[in-house]
């Protein structure tokens, strides 16, 4: 069970850094180490490779936050009047 909850996680990995590149939502490292994430959540049922999954879904977490919050940094919200 622990092996195929690592081969699940690899493959949205794998998915989520291909669509993060493909529509430029993540910052090309970051797409890659996913990339890397995933390979490894495949190849191994291992415990090391299970840690890296959970630091880069917080990695991608606060590189979204703070793209979020910069971007409503640029365009206030207008209130209607």
């Amino acid at each position: 069970m622990l092996v195929a909850g690592a081969r699940c996680a690899g493959a949205f990995t794998a998915t989520a850094s291909y669509a993060a590149r493909r529509d430029a939502i993540l910052p090309g490292w970051l797409t890659i180490a996913g990339y890397v994430v995933a390979v490894l959540q495949l190849a191994a049922g291992l415990f090391f490779p299970l840690v890296l999954f959970p630091l880069w879904v917080l990695v991608v977490s606060i590189v979204l936050l703070r793209r979020t919050a910069r971007v409503e940094a640029v365009q206030p919200a207008t209130t209607p009047a």
